[in-house]
């Protein structure tokens, strides 16, 4: 029975409001880190010395604050280091290992990400722009600051797609003396589904202006990916503003039971801007070309061959698209290969990657990438094979 002079509930006073009680905010976190130690010899003009050697290191936090459902605020702090490196902030020069100055921390993102409506939102402020196969937009995550940019992007969702279009200050020189000078990105990237024959389908134009070089380049490509049980296909092609500038990639293959095998060729003009892409996935593990003035094909060989071990294998063929025409180099400062010879032969690389997995998720790679230079190469100056090798760890929580 009840118990007795136990305390009654009051009644609720009729036409009160109800009182909602307000969801707490949610807090999320994930993160990784990265370490890599390798060593190259006769990086092709890419690096003064003929020998290089480095190991660094990355930590990443990715923290999401979000008060409601609608708004959340994203915070991405990055702590990247050269081992034995002395750069403590860019413009000094101190000992940072075995003294008490100490690198900086950075920070990859930091945005601030509004739902609109249920179909749009909004992302404001420092963050991530990549796409696709990172064919022409990509984060790069294989360098170890990787790469972000200062945008405001629209993201509109449909039941078959997405759309995102993005605008993005890549520099502001901030002089007096013109203040239109500073270089901005933006675009339009479409992606739907459509059945496995296009899944997906993506679409893109894109504008980049460089005011302080004059220079205006527009872009509009297509990407498509699709295949069965056994196959697979991609594509992706862009046409340019400007004379010989457009480019195409095509890769078809077989796959089974964890096994694959595919072709791959690739082209693009010698005018040809290949933006902000992830190119060391493309173009060969010895980061030595970029894709203006080439002409590429590949052969890929992959297998998962236990739950914790897979390896793969890639030949790459490179030729000179034009040969009037210089190859560039990945060097930001030196990136001209040189015009001597009319030889079209650029060279051939080979890269092997294995890869160690544990059962907690650390991954363990273990990669070598030999480039072998042909006559255009030869002809110019840069006549000794390439040697790349890296060890990598990465563990993600």
């Amino acid at each position: 029975g009840a118990v007795a002079d136990a305390p009654v509930a009051a009644a609720p006073v009729a036409g009160a409001p109800v009182v909602e009680k307000k969801k707490p905010a949610e807090f999320s976190y994930k993160g990784h880190f990265q370490f890599r130690t390798e060593t190259a010899s006769n990086n092709q003009g890419i690096k003064n010395a003929s020998v290089a050697e480095k190991s660094f290191s990355r930590l990443r936090t990715d923290l999401t604050f979000a008060p409601n459902k609608n708004l959340s605020f994203n915070l991405s702090p990055q702590a990247t280091k050269g081992f034995g490196a002395d750069e403590a902030v860019p413009t000094t020069s101190t000992a940072t290992s075995g003294g008490t100055t100490h690198t900086y921390l950075y920070f990859y993102e930091a945005n601030i990400n509004y739902t609109l409506f249920d179909f749009m939102s909004f992302k404001l402020g420092r963050q991530e722009l990549a796409y696709g196969d990172h064919l022409i937009i990509g984060s790069l995550p294989w360098a170890n600051n990787a790469r972000s940019f200062d945008a405001l992007k629209f993201k509109f969702k449909y039941d078959f797609g997405w759309t995102d279009v993005f605008y993005s200050e890549i520099s502001d020189n901030a002089t007096s003396a013109d203040p239109a000078d500073d270089t901005n990105f933006a675009g339009v990237y479409n992606s739907f589904s459509l059945g496995n024959y296009f899944n997906p389908f993506d679409f893109y134009a894109l504008h980049k202006k460089d005011n302080k070089n004059k220079i205006e380049v527009n872009t509009i490509g297509f990407r498509i990916l699709g295949g069965g049980d056994n196959y697979f296909y991609r594509t992706e092609n862009g046409f340019q503003s400007g004379d010989d500038a457009s480019q195409a990639n095509l890769e078809v293959g077989l796959k089974y039971n964890g096994y694959s095998a595919s072709l791959e060729y690739a082209t693009a003009g010698s005018g040809y801007d290949q933006h902000y892409p992830t190119a060391h996935k493309f173009l060969g593990y010895a980061d030595v070309l970029k894709r203006n003035n080439v002409n590429h094909v590949a052969l890929h060989l992959n297998g998962n061959f236990v739950s914790w071990f897979s390896a793969g294998l890639d030949f790459h063929a490179f030729k000179r698209k034009k040969v009037d025409k210089a190859v560039f180099n990945t060097s930001p400062t030196n990136p001209s290969l040189g015009t001597t010879g009319d030889s079209d032969d650029i060279g051939t690389e080979a890269d092997l990657v294995l890869n160690l997995i544990a059962s907690d998720g650390v991954k363990l790679q273990l990669g070598n990438a030999l480039f072998s230079p042909g006559q255009y190469m030869k002809d110019n100056g840069n006549d000794q094979v390439t040697n790349f090798a890296y060890l990598q760890l990465n563990a993600a929580f």
